[in-house]
């Protein structure tokens, strides 16, 4: 019997994803696997755990949440990889004695150096106009790979050094001069010649090829037959106000960040799933990191406290707003309503960083009115007895109502 959880943000990323993962990770140590189904590293994902009584930590981004665990890792055809930003996080989990088992779906699409640089600067361009990108080039991959040259993860088993390095040639040599046709790079600007500098390095094209074969030699590549763990524990990435349907472009992300990609997946499974559980999370109040619309958008009457969400050059510092249920109630609904019924999900919400409010006069928006209650109150209208709630940063502060 094989049981899938679908663990989906609400709003626009930061809701919680991580700590939730974790914790359904825990409930399945032994039989349990983490799908990363969308998005890519640039969706870091906070989990805080006691290890033989010392607080660990770690931003998940390449490894699913449920790392901590002991649970493996699949990261799926429509996840995105980027070998330097995974070798840094390999890296980082190591020093906490965690050595995660990844498998890698073989088309998977590969992030280039050059994506992110191309990325950099075209945020950077947009001025007061961002997206709302991390920088790391994500939507840029997909962008090259419709309009140029397409790198998988088995383009990177396939090749050696010598045909990857040419391959990179190819893309700088050919793609950057046509991405930037419009507005060319002026070596006589001190903004373009610094990246013009970086762009030309040979060296950055040793360090990534140092870093694909480290994560060639790491994964174990795989397609969705390896799902066939008794559980399956889908890790989504951003949020369904980022989802690249939205209304909201251009200040989206170039993927499903809904149940869209969980169906299909499990759709492609030789055997059935019994049951789809969907959990879709969110803070007990509204956060958005980047450029783009936020209603209601204002200083809480309580501190925030956020250690992940640093501000950043390209997404600047993590804003905050009340909580919106009508947004909350309608997102949600119309995302389950993307499911194919014969998965018979059973829809669930979780609320997260309650420990954040005030006993009392803690505030959200219901109809357009603001509406102070007690964090009792809170929880009461929110949620139901199939509702999960987190007081805290840990999967020990998770429970079912």
């Amino acid at each position: 019997m094989t049981n899938a959880i679908a663990v989906i943000g609400s709003m626009f990323g930061d809701e919680g994803k991580g700590v939730m993962t974790d914790y359904f990770a825990r409930q399945h140590p032994t039989d349990s696997i983490v799908i990363r189904f969308n998005g890519s590293c640039q969706a870091g994902h906070t989990v805080q755990w006691i290890d033989n009584g010392e607080t660990k930590r770690h931003v998940f981004s390449h490894f699913g949440s449920g790392s901590a665990a002991g649970v493996p890792t699949y990261l799926a055809e429509e996840f995105v990889c980027n070998p330097l930003l995974y070798v840094k996080e390999k890296k980082q989990l190591a020093e906490l004695d965690i050595n995660p088992l990844l498998y890698v779906n073989s088309q998977s699409l590969v992030t280039t150096p050059y994506d992110m640089i191309v990325n950099m600067i075209l945020e950077a361009r947009r001025g007061g106009d961002r997206h709302g990108s991390c920088g790391i080039g994500f939507g840029e991959t997909i962008a090259r790979s419709l309009s140029h040259k397409k790198l998988t993860v088995l383009d990177l088993f396939s090749n050696n050094r010598a045909d990857l390095r040419t391959i990179l040639d190819n893309i700088r040599s050919e793609y950057i001069p046509d991405r930037f046709k419009d507005q060319p790079l002026d070596r006589n600007t001190n903004s373009d010649a610094s990246w013009m500098s970086l762009l030309t390095s040979n060296t950055l094209i040793d360090d990534w090829l140092d870093c694909a074969e480290e994560f060639v030699n790491d994964i174990l590549i795989a397609d969705n037959s390896v799902l066939t763990f008794k559980t399956l524990i889908f890790e989504g990435a951003q949020g369904l106000m980022l989802d690249q349907q939205s209304p909201n472009f251009p200040h989206v992300t170039r993927s499903n960040t809904g149940i869209v990609n969980v169906s299909a997946i499990l759709d492609q499974l030789k055997n059935p799933v019994e049951s789809l559980d969907i959990v879709y999370v969110s803070r007990a109040y509204t956060t958005r990191h980047g450029a783009g619309p936020l209603d209601f958008e204002k200083e809480l009457p309580y501190c925030i406290v956020d250690e992940t969400n640093i501000p950043n050059i390209n997404q600047g510092t993590l804003r905050f707003a009340p909580l919106l249920l009508d947004t909350l109630s309608s997102v949600t609904l119309h995302d389950f309503n993307k499911c194919d019924i014969k998965h018979a999900p059973e829809v669930h919400m979780a609320f997260t960083c309650l420990d954040q409010l005030p006993p009392k006069n803690n505030l959200f928006i219901a109809g357009g009115v603001e509406v102070n209650s007690s964090r009792e109150d809170f929880i009461g209208i929110l949620t139901d007895s199939s509702s999960y709630v987190s007081y805290g940063p840990t999967a020990d502060d998770v429970r079912k109502r």
